[in-house]
């Protein structure tokens, strides 16, 4: 009987094992890609740069620890870390002092129209911020706060308190009322209750709240170039420029500068290692992170395919009605694809494309198909007709000068449009969370649920599963950083 029992179990743990393969061999996978791009910047900071064009992925032949003074020096560290320091810390302490008692008043004051303020606030966070940057560097510059922390500090703090205010009422809310009754029944005041009982107990949404302000604000680039152009105070992102010279860019000193950039995601990683181990097992990554995989790589595949020979149509084969139809697509990008959520989604079921990757993989490649096309397009029509009639003359069919000719001069606009789209479809939820209903076809955004109790969320699970959610995206960047600040700064082409 102990033989058969000792059998039964040895079998089972095989067919465990094997039914658990492809899961270690994803993961490993993600392993390799994630260590790949680190490795390489690192070796490569320790480079010169006719080094690092011979061969990137091998070891220095000498260690240049020189690399990371001079691009220190250079890329002015010592002013540039402050300046990032100082403005990430005032405005996570300005937002949250004001989100978390604006997300108090809502949650708990029964205020008329809280809920219409809650979602006042939703809707401010969707709303672009390069929408009012023209107007308001006007405004700033009448009242002299151009090159003025204080000045960056305002507008930083204005657009993260609508997110931050939305998470913490949501997070004040799930607090038990009977804790807020007992404080009542005991005299507290309304400053009472928030000081001495929800804060305490919404400290998670606090630490949430205030890493997402603090990346933000750290990443930050288009309003500290805009709002602080002198040198003095400037932010660490902008630190990479003094890396950029006339016959190309200084790669040894930009991977050191980079390594000098991302060292505080590094230690806080490493200060919140468990935190991020627990997020991991508990949140299924090991099943939701390929189902994103897989539903991002194969959108951007089809939607370059579909938008890169579409812009080349619309921009070179002078087609009629050519800016109609391009008009048509700017249209396209402006249409919420809440409108067509409900009609598309009884549709799909009829055709039995619920639970299905191909059918979602329809609807994202549908979605970002119009921008891609209009971006390419646009790309596509400042490429000199020069190279298109010397390809004609020497009998180049239509095929082959968008393959030959348009595609090699127009890759910063399709990695720019593969980007837009990868990151668009790795942080939707509505359509995955509508369409994928089924526990094995749920996406990385949806994991963020397993984190959710009846009691509350578990605020410390769900920063360690956000940081995995975005590392992807860190990695990405570390790994196509040359080509995208190449995409940038170049803007076209070369002479």
């Amino acid at each position: 009987m102990a033989g058969v029992k000792t059998r039964t179990s040895a079998s089972q743990e095989r067919s465990w094992n094997l039914s658990s393969l492809p899961n270690y061999v994803v993961l490993i996978i993600l392993v390799i890609f994630a260590l790949v791009p680190l490795y390489q910047l690192g070796i490569n900071s320790f480079k010169t740069r006719a080094q690092i064009g011979l061969d990137p992925f091998g070891l220095p032949e000498e260690w240049l620890v020189s690399n990371f003074t001079e691009a220190w020096e250079r890329g002015k560290y010592a002013t540039t870390m402050p300046n990032s320091i100082i403005l990430t810390a005032f405005t996570i302490l300005f937002v949250l002092i004001f989100a978390g008692m604006a997300g108090f008043a809502l949650a708990r004051l029964r205020l008329r129209g809280a809920d219409y303020i809650s979602f006042y606030f939703l809707v401010g966070t969707a709303v672009p911020p390069q929408f009012y940057m023209v107007p308001l560097f006007i405004l700033w510059r009448t009242l002299g706060m151009i090159n003025t922390f204080h000045g960056l500090i305002i507008i930083y703090v204005a657009q993260f308190s609508p997110f931050s205010t939305y998470l913490l009422r949501s997070y004040m809310v799930s607090i038990p009322q009977e804790f807020v009754d007992a404080a009542r029944i005991d005299g507290a005041s309304n400053w009472q209750v928030f000081h001495k009982v929800i804060m305490p107990l919404s400290w998670p949404g606090f630490l949430t709240a205030g890493l997402v302000v603090g990346l933000g604000v750290w990443n930050e680039f288009l309003f500290a170039q805009t709002f602080l152009p002198r040198p003095e105070f400037k932010t660490i992102v902008t630190s990479l420029y003094a890396f950029q010279q006339r016959d190309g860019r200084e790669w040894g000193l930009t991977n050191a500068g980079s390594v000098i950039m991302i060292t505080p995601v590094i230690i806080l990683f490493l200060a919140l290692q468990r935190r991020f181990i627990e997020g991991l097992t508990q949140g299924k990554y090991a099943t939701t992170m390929p189902n994103s995989i897989i539903l991002t790589a194969f959108t951007i595949l089809f939607v370059l395919i579909f938008a890169g020979m579409a812009g080349f149509a619309l921009a070179r084969l002078r087609l009629r009605g050519a800016d109609y139809i391009s008009f048509y697509f700017l249209v396209g990008t402006a249409v919420p694809p809440q409108f067509y959520m409900v009609p598309l989604f009884i549709l799909w079921r009829t055709l039995g494309m619920i639970n299905t990757f191909h059918g979602l993989i329809i609807i994202y490649v549908a979605q970002f198909s119009p921008f891609s096309t209009y971006l390419l397009r646009s790309y596509m029509v400042s490429i000199p007709q020069e190279f298109v009639d010397a390809a004609r003359i020497d009998g180049a069919s239509n095929w082959q000068v968008f393959h030959k000719v348009i595609m090699p001069l127009s890759w910063p606009g399709f990695l720019t449009a593969g980007l837009v789209v990868g990151l668009g479809v790795w942080n939707e939820f509505l359509f995955a969370q509508t369409f994928l209903p089924r526990p094995e076809f749920k996406t990385i955004v949806t994991s963020l649920y397993a984190f959710q109790q009846r009691d509350g969320r578990e605020w410390g699970l769900t920063n360690a599963g956000s940081v995995i959610m975005i590392t992807p995206v860190i990695i990405l960047f570390l790994a196509l950083q040359r080509r995208f600040i190449e995409g940038l700064t170049q803007g076209g082409l070369k002479a």
